[in-house]
């Protein structure tokens, strides 16, 4: 089965959103972290800014590891609600922070889960994204008779292409995995097979 691509939030930018319940002010806050020194330091520069807040709940996705804090809100009802979100939303190396200023009326627990995955919700509603792909970049060296060819095939289903013209042609391309063994075919049957192959290792890309 292929796999879902994840969302990131749109590097070097913080992002915010405010909701009101009951007289309570949520300040969402959402960031882009590619490891768990960022997620900790931006929430630090948030519990700095917003020191006289009654809470400052957080969850983050970074790679596989996860972390979440009710801040001491009742267990359960602030930090997971947080997470949830970004899990189900299918986010990763991302921190969303959630600011409350107590209004003077209580939430009760689930008052409190649905205004804090709520707030997480709609802040990653808005949030511009770039996906991240499973990738690998391929070569192939074919005459110039077939450049055309393959140049078409590659026209659909490339995420990148850059061409190196010898004597034969070089098209080197970026394609996802998910589309490697079709491309290949594809171009072995539009070539009769006149085609010299490399194919890389997969990494992650973000487009």
């Amino acid at each position: 089965m292929t796999e879902k691509p994840v969302l990131i939030p749109k590097p070097n930018e913080i992002f915010f959103k405010e909701t009101v319940i009951n007289k309570s002010r949520f300040l969402a806050y959402c960031k882009n972290v590619d490891d768990v020194s960022q997620a900790t330091d931006f929430l630090a520069q948030i519990k700095k800014k917003h020191y006289d807040a009654t809470h400052n709940c957080y969850a983050y996705v970074v790679g596989d590891f996860v972390k979440f804090s009710d801040d001491g809100e009742p267990g359960g009802t602030a930090g997971k609600p947080i997470l949830n979100a970004i899990q189900q939303k299918g986010f990763i190396d991302t921190i969303v922070v959630v600011t409350r200023y107590f209004g003077g009326v209580k939430l009760g627990a689930g008052g409190l889960v649905r205004a804090y995955g709520g707030a997480a919700n709609d802040i990653l509603a808005v949030v511009p994204t770039c996906k991240e792909e499973r990738a690998v970049d391929i070569s192939v060296k074919i005459s110039y008779a077939n450049f055309s060819a393959v140049t078409n095939i590659l026209s659909v289903k490339a995420l990148t292409v850059n061409n190196v013209f010898d004597t034969d042609v070089t098209v080197c391309a970026t394609v996802k995995v998910e589309d490697l063994q079709q491309v290949l075919t594809a171009i072995r049957d539009a070539v009769n097979g006149q085609a010299v192959f490399s194919v890389g290792e997969e990494y992650n890309l973000r487009i």
